[in-house]
């Protein structure tokens, strides 16, 4: 009796778990935990369903709640970060491609991804996204992946980084004060390569001789777009 009550918790938990991952993946509010409760148990409520009421007590006991449901996508998120860190830290080397815009809030973000060989095939991931409070240049974007790098739980090797991609701001590829100049004065760091994000060249390119290019530039997209959507 006391095994069968476990299970039974455990596989209310795990529903609750799958709900949270579903909600976060459609970028839905956490609130829409309480609705999708009440709706689902109303749905099982109606008799051409056939469902019994020991199904719907089930479904009652979901804990769905917004601070729920946001605590089970935060416990989500530091799995999928911690399995992340795991195969990186297997990984023979890993490379890194860099971003930094302004949210909504006028903060600079910085987001952070990595590929890595992972088996036979190639993996990637977003490692991180980096709140940049003050400002934003090169110093500032190599103090935040510094301490992101050797933060709690994280210390990746730095000695694997083979190559890193960025856009052509001074912050990044600065001679002397951006961020790629300051990785490479780090004893941690080995040589790496580092490149100008492709997507970024094509942009800047795009407005070359008046824009006359530009239509060639959104035919290219739009076409990459529909490849992306046909092989995904």
């Amino acid at each position: 009796m006391f095994r069968s009550v476990v299970k039974s918790s455990d596989n209310v938990t795990e529903a609750s778990f799958k709900i949270a991952w579903n909600i976060a993946k459609a970028k839905k509010p956490a609130t829409e935990g309480k609705f999708l409760k009440k709706y689902i148990c109303g749905l099982c409520g109606i008799t051409v369903f056939g469902m019994g009421d020991d199904i719907i007590r089930q479904i009652s006991k979901l804990q769905l709640s917004d601070s729920t449901v946001t605590r089970r996508v935060e416990v989500i998120s530091d799995d999928l970060l911690s399995q992340l860190l795991k195969y990186i830290a297997s990984a023979e080397y890993f490379s890194l491609a860099l971003d930094e815009s302004t949210d909504r809030t006028d903060i600079g973000q910085l987001i952070v991804w990595v590929r890595f060989l992972k088996g036979d095939t190639f993996a990637e991931g977003m490692l991180a996204l980096l709140p940049l409070t003050g400002q934003t240049r090169g110093e500032d974007i190599y103090s935040a992946m510094m301490s992101f790098f050797h933060g709690p739980g994280k210390n990746i090797n730095l000695k694997k980084l083979v190559s890193l991609t960025t856009d052509g701001a001074p912050s990044m590829v600065g001679k002397e004060k951006g961020f790629i100049a300051l990785l490479r004065k780090d004893p941690e760091t080995p040589d790496f390569f580092s490149y100008h994000c492709i997507l970024h060249q094509e942009q800047l390119c795009s407005k070359l001789r008046g824009g006359e290019l530009k239509v060639t530039m959104d035919s290219v997209t739009r076409k990459q777009s529909i490849l992306f959507l046909h092989t995904h």
